[in-house]
């Protein structure tokens, strides 16, 4: 049976990097991946429960014992709660065990692949290799578009670009989400490498970094904007906090990539400028359908307070509030979302989610020691930081493709906790 167990636990690890390299790319991929990697990894703990029972050898790890176990335990216990209690129960059973059940698995299955004590290193390695390749691909398409009108993976044509996303607001998340990675990634210390091969790597880094940047810029998302700098300031607080003479050098860096993606934003000040004077022309204010999509989502928040009108019911419940044309639909700002689906109950249980990550993260940075895991932990940080500002202007916690890349990200996060804890303990 232990052989078996091995075979099972390749197949999961397998699934999980295939999921990380498809996320950008194919909604359809990642559902196949997602499902294998659930299968495999939950019957794997299955069966190792039972081999531990039969063999009498000391009790196996809990998979589930992460720092954010708990809030998500609540987060999940207040969403099935709020089935009762919801204007569509099929809606909301689907929104509870086949999406919700599905991202959390899949934190927790990253989280646990990604911490086995001999080979947490390797596996990391090797699913962020498949991660910047896929980043590579991806950028790579955003300039083909850029260039040409079109995509070469799905076609799509440009207006502002989106690569092979459904729209650039989607596309953006995505830049914001793994730029603070790369950038951390550019002071990371390369071991056994030859000088040229690092030097390579170095400039390969950068390359990607600043293509993400122009790209951003090029998408012309007001919200990704923002989130970017505000995720640039982080990087920069929390290097001068820390102790360490590489995070020093970073916030030093990061001063002047403000001041270069400033620059890079003016190179298109036509079409900025017309996006900014948008914001502020009160006639468009009046007018703006995402002011009104929110004041809907507003009015069944009040409506639904506690537990919300049910997980996976927005669209359901929308069109009763709809008051104006357009409106009726998803909110575009996911917290309203989450509030009106799970009720500010459930709303609350997810900021406690992100309050332990971070709160957990932070503490790590600025007590242990410089190592390359304390970079990449603050270039996830930084990335999701910038993914939950632009959810407030957005859906990305309800996109596919972005809400698996988010959970992806806290259990890599949550991972490299293990490991720094590992260390330090040494």
């Amino acid at each position: 049976m232990d052989e078996l167990i091995k075979v099972i636990d390749k197949i999961a690890e397998l699934s999980l990097y295939g999921l990380a390299f498809i996320i950008p790319f194919s909604k359809a991929g990642i559902e196949i991946f997602a499902t294998i990697a659930i299968i495999a990894w939950i019957s794997s703990k299955l069966l190792s429960y039972i081999y531990f029972r039969q063999h009498k050898k000391e009790k196996a790890i809990n998979p589930f014992r992460t720092p954010l176990s708990k809030p998500i335990a609540i987060l999940f216990a207040i969403s099935l709660i709020s089935v009762f209690f919801s204007v569509d129960i099929k809606l909301a059973i689907e929104g509870v065990f086949l999406k919700l059940s599905e991202y959390t698995l899949l934190f927790f299955i990253c989280a646990d692949i990604l911490s086995k004590s001999s080979e947490n290193g390797r596996k990391r390695k090797i699913l962020l290799a498949l991660i910047i390749l896929s980043v590579t691909i991806l950028f790579a398409d955003g300039l083909f578009q850029w260039v040409t009108g079109k995509d070469f993976i799905r076609g799509f044509s440009a207006g502002r670009l989106k690569a092979s996303f459904s729209n650039p607001n989607d596309f953006a998340g995505y830049i914001i989400a793994v730029l603070p990675a790369l950038y951390c990634m550019l002071f990371i210390k390369f071991e056994k490498l030859k000088p040229k091969l690092i030097l390579t790597a170095r400039l390969f880094i950068a390359a990607l970094f600043i293509t993400g940047v122009l790209l951003l810029a090029m998408a012309f998302t007001r919200g990704a904007w923002l989130a970017f700098g505000v995720s640039l300031i982080f990087v920069l607080v929390t290097s001068f906090i820390s102790p360490h003479k590489r995070f020093k050098a970073m916030a030093f860096l990061a001063i002047i990539l403000l001041v270069v993606f400033l620059a890079s934003a003016l190179m298109f000040s036509e079409r900025i400028e017309q996006r900014i004077e948008s914001m502020s022309n009160i006639k468009y204010l009046a007018a703006n359908i995402r002011f009104h999509l929110w004041q809907e989502a507003v009015g069944i928040i009040e409506d639904f307070p506690i537990f919300g009108a049910g997980p996976n019911t927005y669209s359901k419940i929308a069109p009763y509030y709809k008051s104006v044309s357009g409106g009726g639909i998803y909110p575009h700002n996911s917290y309203l979302h989450m509030a009106a689906e799970i009720g500010i109950l459930g709303l609350l249980a997810f900021l406690w989610v992100l309050w332990r990550f971070f709160k957990q993260g932070f503490r790590m940075l600025t007590r242990l020691e410089d190592s390359n895991e304390a970079l990449l932990l603050l270039g996830i940080m930084a990335g999701l930081l910038a993914f939950l500002v632009q959810s407030f202007f957005d859906t990305n916690l309800f996109a596919l493709r972005l809400v698996m890349l988010f959970w992806v990200m806290m259990g890599i996060g949550v991972s490299l906790y293990k490991q720094l804890e590992s260390d330090a303990a040494r």
